[in-house]
Order: structure tokens, then sequence, then C-alpha cells
């Protein structure tokens, strides 16, 4: 429940062109989504067994979504996205921002296809 009321806060700041907003709340239903698993695995567990999923073991893809689950996490562990200290690196172009939604919207969006019995291509 709270991780579908993260995503649609995102889409609804998103909409209202909040991008600083929207890219916050995406952050965190993936910061969310990470801990799926919980309390049975830990997070990182919960991750790893999200990207076992998402690739259905095969190395490629594999390596692709555990690239990208740890990209995600630098970008909002070191931009001023979910975190505010003097450390972090602001953003001050709101094109960044949307990047940034968009990136992790890509990957969420996904994964969802995945833990929601989604897809068999």
């Amino acid at each position: 429940h709270e991780f579908n009321k993260l995503v649609e806060q995102a889409f609804q700041y998103y909409k209202e062109a909040r991008i600083d907003t929207a890219t916050e709340k995406i952050w965190d239903a993936f910061e969310r989504l990470k801990t799926y698993y919980s309390p049975m695995l830990n997070k990182a567990q919960s991750a790893d067994k999200i990207i076992d999923n998402m690739s259905n073991s095969e190395p490629n893809y594999k390596t692709l979504y555990e690239a990208e689950f740890k990209a995600l996490t630098n970008i909002g562990n070191n931009f001023r996205i979910r975190h505010h200290e003097t450390t972090k690196i602001d953003i001050t172009d709101n094109r960044q921002y949307d990047y940034f939604y968009k990136r992790c919207l890509a990957l969420v969006s996904v994964a969802i296809l995945y833990l929601e019995g989604g897809i068999n291509a």
C-alpha cells in the first residue's frame, strides 16, 4: 500500500511540474521496493531476490539490473534527492531532476511487472 501511494504521489507531482518532489517520491518508492521481501530478508537480500526475479537468473540481465540498482542507490545517496546534508550534490537544473525521475521510474516500473506475477515473454 505504501509503495503504491509513493508511486501515485510521484506521478501526481510530476503532472503538476513539481519535478523535484516527484523525483524524491519515486526514489522513496525505489527504496521501499528494495524491502519487498522484508522482514523475511534484509534490504540487500530482498533487492538481490528482486534482481533474480527480474533477470530470471540470466547472467547478462542479472549484471545489468545489479548495476542499475547500485547506480540508482548511489545517485540517491550522493545527490540532493532524498538526503539534504551539506555534502550532497545540489541539483540546480530541473532537466537533471527529469532525467533522475525517468531513470528511476523505468527500473521501478519494470520491477513491478515481475513482482506482481508480471510478464512471461
